[in-house]
């Protein structure tokens, strides 16, 4: 599990803490066969900076004797996002947010969608001080993790040419790890902050600019809209945030889910263009900042093409949704080997 993954938990942990305020909350990995023959009833606890002074958990080793913990595994394989994975396939889980499918599985419904990370004065004081003398700027990430699969990216020269529409209205600030290319007329700093400082930045940011990963689910946390391009891979319902847009490309075989190279070369991705998230980022940032992001519906913006309707299994049916009409021919999809 990723950082943006850990992320969904602290909301169940606000959730459960909310319900039993009195109960200690312990998150760990499973019992191995040793422990639970021991009695044991949990695996390792999990130290993460993402759970770092969160005051709804508490770390194992300040439990008191007359404390009755409740032990939460977080690699149990019921918590997962997805019904089913392989080396080439993922299907995912539908049913709401990944907030609310966690949830339930501990008779909690309608949770708020908000994650939570506590952040110190070090780390604010941080981001204020690189942002000291600014006036409003955006945080971009152009970088998808490609390490699970690589049909999340959206093309770099798309990005450069977003980046060049929005960089004369306000300053572009690139985050996310170095070694990776930074885009022309930028404020670069990447790989010189660690995640929470990262997201202290985001957080003084007007709006994020990602596809969908870690950082879009800290840019919730930090009550900062963003605009997230999702492509065709997955869809947008399990993260969508309240206040975000999502681009999302509606084709035949979208969501694919596909860990394995693309057979048709991404359309999906290639439907959104930067005029899309230009547009988008207009949108979010003519809005109030005033309202806060909770009160605000997520708007799905589902790119068509000519001619053919959205699939109803894809909408949001809480979520306004927008459909983009462009030009485009489609290629014929290939079998892919082992995709269900």
């Amino acid at each position: 599990m990723g950082l943006g993954g850990y992320l969904t938990w602290t909301a169940v942990a606000r959730e459960l803490k909310q319900r039993d305020p009195e109960r200690p909350i312990v998150f760990t990995t499973s019992p191995s066969f040793w422990n639970r023959l021991r009695g044991r009833p949990h695996g390792a606890p999990i130290d993460s900076e993402v759970f770092a002074h969160n005051p709804h958990l508490t770390p194992a080793k300040d439990l008191r004797p007359s404390d009755d913990p409740r032990y939460v595994w977080l690699d149990d394989p019921q918590y997962r996002y997805h019904s089913l994975i392989t080396r080439e396939h993922v299907r995912f889980k539908s049913g709401g947010h990944i907030i609310e499918l966690l949830c339930r599985q501990f008779d909690i419904t309608h949770p708020r969608l908000q994650c939570e990370l506590f952040l110190t004065e070090d780390e604010r004081g941080k981001a204020a001080d690189l942002t000291s003398g600014w006036s409003r700027f955006l945080t971009v990430e152009p970088h998808a993790k490609a390490d699970f699969t690589a049909n999340k990216g959206w093309a770099f020269e798309r990005w450069q040419a977003v980046v060049e529409g929005l960089g004369r209205e306000c300053r572009i600030v690139q985050v996310g790890v170095g070694g990776k290319p930074v885009l022309r007329g930028v404020t670069d700093m990447t790989g010189q902050l660690t995640f929470r400082q990262t997201a202290a930045l985001i957080g003084r940011s007007a709006l994020l600019l990602s596809t969908e990963g870690g950082l879009t689910h800290a840019a919730n946390a930090v009550g900062t809209r963003a605009v997230v391009v999702y492509g065709g891979y997955q869809p947008p319902s399990p993260t969508a945030y309240p206040g975000n847009i999502n681009l999302y490309a509606d084709i035949s075989c979208a969501p694919c889910g596909l860990r394995v190279p693309c057979p048709i070369g991404l359309q999906c991705m290639g439907l959104i263009t930067p005029d899309h998230v230009i547009e988008a980022a207009r949108t979010i940032l003519a809005e109030s900042r005033s309202r806060a992001c909770e009160t605000m519906a997520s708007q799905t913006r589902i790119v068509i093409p000519p001619g053919e309707r959205p699939g109803q299994e894809r909408m949001l049916p809480r979520e306004p949704v927008v459909l983009i009409r462009v030009r485009w021919r489609a290629a014929k999809p290939q079998p892919v080997a082992g995709r269900c």
